[in-house]
């Protein structure tokens, strides 16, 4: 939480951030290369790996406002590094298919609030565009064409998954990519179950139009829970979309009701998610994305398939 209370000097007492470091309690160590969009955020005054992202063009990384931001305003964008392809939090053992890159301007949604965190979603814009490779490839955006299936992706039970690094549920931070599946939630059992965390009967508040609850509930046995903890800000919440033959990115990390470590974490404790598919019209207009060029395949096993163009 401290890395994200440098960079905030308002945040309200009910909320908390997810603190850049994802933390998965109950998760997985993802398979090298499973997740090819992920990318990760570091903060080059702290060498600190703070947020993730998800790819969605060669130059562009889409990610959490709150991650990129002093109060509403952008930071300077030579604060930041990205790295595609990495699979270690320890530079030391990245290999030849990691991809690093300077950033040369951060795009914050004019609609951001830092009080609700209300279109919490911003751009990266890489100094150079990345190389296509096994380990490095674009996630799907929802499109206007297809909004239902989007929508369908987003309907209450329907599962997605989460990856980036952090603290797991011994409160230390994860040495690879780690990955959870957690379902999503109607706004009424999100409200119903975190009342008692908020102290408020409105802690819906933060459920605007543009986002969305997800996690496992009050009612999850001990050995199934899987949360996001202690920090996956603007990483992406990704669904396979049958229909389509392809996995799409429907959320992005925004914030929590608690800030409990991963180890007390609980069922009933949820993350909140900006709502991808609401920010279609946002992503083209400012990152010019006329055509679709992500990665597709005939079932949910990412083999070595190169995007579409």
């Amino acid at each position: 939480m401290d890395a994200f209370l440098d960079f905030l000097p308002f945040v309200l007492s009910a909320l908390h951030f997810p603190s850049p470091s994802f933390g998965s309690d109950g998760g997985n160590p993802s398979a090298v290369g499973k997740w090819p969009w992920v990318a990760a955020i570091y903060d080059v005054r702290k060498n600190l790996l703070v947020c993730g992202g998800a790819l969605i063009r060669e130059e562009w990384v889409l990610t959490a406002a709150h991650c990129l931001a002093i109060g509403a305003r952008p930071r300077d964008q030579k604060d930041f590094l990205v790295y595609l392809g990495k699979y270690y939090r320890n530079d030391s053992l990245d290999d030849g298919f990691v991809q690093k890159r300077e950033v040369s301007t951060i795009v914050l949604h004019r609609g951001y609030n830092l009080f609700n965190f209300d279109s919490d979603i911003a751009l990266l814009r890489l100094a150079e565009p990345v190389q296509f490779t096994e380990r490095v490839q674009l996630i799907c955006l929802p499109t206007k064409q297809f909004l239902h299936l989007s929508e369908a992706n987003l309907g209450s039970g329907t599962r997605g998954t989460v990856a980036s690094w952090g603290e797991n549920i011994s409160d230390e931070l994860s040495s690879e990519l780690m990955e959870i599946e957690i379902p999503v939630l109607s706004n009424a059992v999100c409200h119903r179950d975190t009342t008692h965390l908020t102290g408020s009967p409105d802690s819906t508040r933060t459920l605007s139009w543009n986002s969305f609850c997800a996690g496992n509930n009050i009612n999850t046995s001990s050995q199934d829970f899987q949360a996001a903890c202690a920090g996956d800000s603007g990483s992406p919440m990704v669904f396979y979309t049958d229909a389509l033959r392809q996995w799409q990115i429907e959320g992005i990390v925004s914030h929590t009701f608690t800030k409990e470590p991963c180890s007390l974490r609980r069922p009933g404790e949820y993350t909140i998610f900006t709502r991808v598919n609401r920010f279609v019209d946002w992503i083209q207009t400012n990152t010019e994305y006329t055509q679709c060029m992500c990665l597709r395949s005939r079932d949910k096993d990412l083999k070595h398939i190169m995007p579409r163009k």
